[in-house]
């Protein structure tokens, strides 16, 4: 069971990245030049984020693209689900740096000042076994969306966590445990949804409803110990204000139970991660 949790505590690493870049990015537009903050922000490299597995490694301006470099140990981002979901990725990215602006209006003044350079933004994500992911989201691209695009910070996180999802989905599905597979992950509202599919040979169902509540604060104590992966997981619900709820269905009876982590709880259990100051 702990494997399962440990795999998809991993899955939304990237969007706790994105916060933390749109912050970073966001400072360029306090200083005289855009080269001379991106060089004071590069000196501050390496950057920790999502709890420590991965790191902005290095900031550059470069052909015309303020470029993002960050490396995650091996098996912490699904580099191969950026690759096949390349626009949706990009959009995601995007509506980000939106849902950025409820700390200010700062964001949308950093976007203008580099429209009005003709500069864009390049995210490069990689892995120290060589997989590596590059997204540009360029001058015409930033234009155009900015445009099109009509919603609030709040909705913005909201529609960015919906297309995290369905890069990640494209994954599965994935033999998560002995005994257990996860087969798809939805947004219901405001539920993050992981659903699995149990061997009912293995795990019994109907146990398994009577320790959901034990079952869901452990999965909190584990976070809470220093589990990067399922901590990430539980920030990302904390800032985007979603509750979890793991969905255990048998294989032959098809019954099923909930193992749900209110947002009420996981707001009064988790601190929000300095990198992403979204509250």
């Amino acid at each position: 069971m702990k494997t399962a949790i440990k795999i998809i505590g991993g899955i939304f690493l990237a969007l706790m990245v994105v916060g933390n870049l749109a912050k970073t990015i966001a400072k360029t537009s306090y200083e005289n030049s855009i080269e001379a903050q991106v060089k004071r922000a590069n000196s501050d490299c390496p950057i920790p984020v999502a709890n420590g597995v991965g790191q902005v490694s290095s900031i550059k301006l470069e052909n015309e693209f303020l470029t993002y470099y960050i490396d995650y140990k091996p098996g912490f981002a699904n580099i191969n689900a950026l690759k096949s979901n390349p626009d949706a990725t990009r959009d995601m990215f995007y509506l980000s740096f939106v849902a950025l602006q409820a700390q200010g209006s700062y964001v949308k003044k950093m976007m203008s000042e580099l429209l009005k350079k003709n500069i864009g933004v390049c995210i490069v994500i990689s892995d120290s076994r060589g997989s590596r992911f590059q997204s540009d989201l360029t001058p015409a691209y930033i234009s155009e969306m900015n445009h099109r695009i009509t919603i609030n910070p709040s909705e913005a996180l909201h529609e960015a966590l919906k297309l995290k999802i369905q890069i990640e989905s494209s994954g599965f599905p994935i033999q998560a445990d002995e005994g257990m597979i996860i087969t798809g992950m939805s947004l219901e509202d405001n539920n993050i949804i992981v659903i699995a599919e149990l061997d009912e040979n293995i795990y019994d169902i109907n146990l398994l409803k009577y320790a959901s509540d034990d079952f869901g604060n452990t999965l909190l104590d584990e976070a809470n110990n220093g589990d990067t992966e399922l901590g990430a997981l539980l920030d990302l619900c904390k800032i985007s204000h979603t509750e979890l709820t793991y969905r255990m269905i048998g294989s032959k009876s098809r019954n099923y139970c909930d193992i749900n982590i209110s947002s009420n709880i996981i707001r009064q259990n988790r601190v929000v991660p300095p990198q992403v100051n979204i509250h």
